[in-house]
């Protein structure tokens, strides 16, 4: 069910072009003078139990503001001031191909296809006010998933998806990551701002990786695959098992790695296992693949980071740094029951809607 306030909006337009946005000169996007009032956020949230989109504008504004400690649209009326401001609805595209997409959408044979997809924004204020503060006046997206699309004549393509709440789909990053290997050739091969004048770096020299099938340490052969790992240590590392000139000879004998495994920092064990959910085998990562207590051999590697990151297939990050008195909890994200942000999803008349992610520092927040 939906109010009578939401009864006026035209969903399918909403999602098919942008609907009363403004856009300011330096990017930012809000919505217009015209833009639908829905009211202020007391008497949307005095709707929160009996109409879907009113449920939904509530839920992304919070979940906006997660790292902010509000666990519920209740907890976000208590704590915020901006409780009696006007809220606006309006839409703007947040994602295009911006060229034709050969096959992606159609058969080969057909023309080939543009994609535009568009969101509705939740803002408070008018944006072209400027005495509005730019933080206030988008503060949350509403997005149609990707089995909605084809009722609005979309495709699925930068449509939402359902996600699991537990943990990171691996068969869908395996999917981007052969999308992007498949497709997306220098862009990421070789990365510059020219790709006529861009070369290749040098592969990194004297490489060590984490054999991840066998447990065990070995050499990578110049141009060999591996998956790096950039993390944080803990402040105290004591009692995490490092490579060193006594243990490095033993460490390339199978199943060594095994033997130490419980002593292995946790965020290393699940980077492991993402390696061979990635369908790959080799694992390169410090703590590991560098002799920490050689000093000359240490300093060698430290001076071609560059090489070690851009040379790999892909690179984890866990940007967390845990504490003394912290439990040292893994990759977040990856263990189950470890994620922090979950979707709102309702049915508003024949579409699927779900709450997003706004930011992407949210998003990298939430690894620290």
């Amino acid at each position: 069910m939906i109010c009578r306030i939401c009864e006026t909006i035209d969903l399918p337009k909403y999602f098919q072009s942008e609907v009363n946005a403004h856009h300011w000169e330096d990017g930012y996007v809000g919505p217009s003078k015209d833009a639908l009032c829905l009211g202020n956020l007391t008497q949307i949230y005095a709707k929160y139990n009996s109409c879907a989109f009113c449920r939904l504008v509530m839920n992304s504004i919070w979940k906006r503001w997660l790292s902010d400690g509000w666990l519920s649209a209740a907890d976000y009326m208590r704590s915020d001031s901006k409780r009696h401001e006007k809220c606006y609805i309006y839409s703007y595209l947040y994602a295009s191909n911006g060229e034709a997409v050969q096959g992606l959408l159609t058969p080969p044979s057909e023309p080939q296809s543009v994609v535009e997809a568009y969101r509705i924004g939740i803002g408070f204020g008018f944006s072209h006010l400027k005495t509005f503060d730019l933080g206030r006046i988008h503060c949350g997206d509403i997005q149609l998933l990707e089995t909605s699309a084809a009722a609005i004549g979309k495709p699925r393509l930068f449509h939402g998806r359902v996600t699991d709440p537990s943990r990171v789909d691996m068969s869908l990053a395996r999917e981007w990551l052969e999308l992007c290997e498949t497709t997306h050739g220098l862009k990421c091969d070789i990365p510059a701002f020219n790709l006529d004048e861009a070369l290749p770096d040098p592969y990194p020299e004297d490489l060590i990786v984490a054999d991840i099938q066998e447990m065990r340490l070995c050499r990578n052969p110049p141009g060999g695959r591996y998956i790096a790992l950039s993390y944080c240590w803990a402040e105290v590392t004591s009692g995490d098992f490092l490579t060193t000139k006594s243990t490095l000879e033993s460490l390339f004998c199978p199943n060594s790695l095994k033997q130490r495994w419980k002593d292995v920092s946790p965020v290393i064990q699940d980077a492991s296992d993402v390696v061979l959910g990635l369908g790959e085998r080799y694992l390169w990562v410090d703590a590991l693949c560098i002799i920490q207590d050689d000093d000359v051999k240490k300093e060698a590697q430290i001076q071609q980071m560059d090489l070690v990151y851009g040379a790999a297939v892909l690179t984890i990050v866990s940007a967390k740094q845990f504490k003394q008195t912290e439990v040292y909890s893994g990759l977040p994200g990856f263990r189950p029951g470890s994620r922090k942000r979950t979707q709102s999803i309702e049915q508003v008349r024949d579409l699927m809607l779900t709450t997003t992610t706004l930011s992407l520092n949210l998003v990298v927040n939430d690894s620290q």
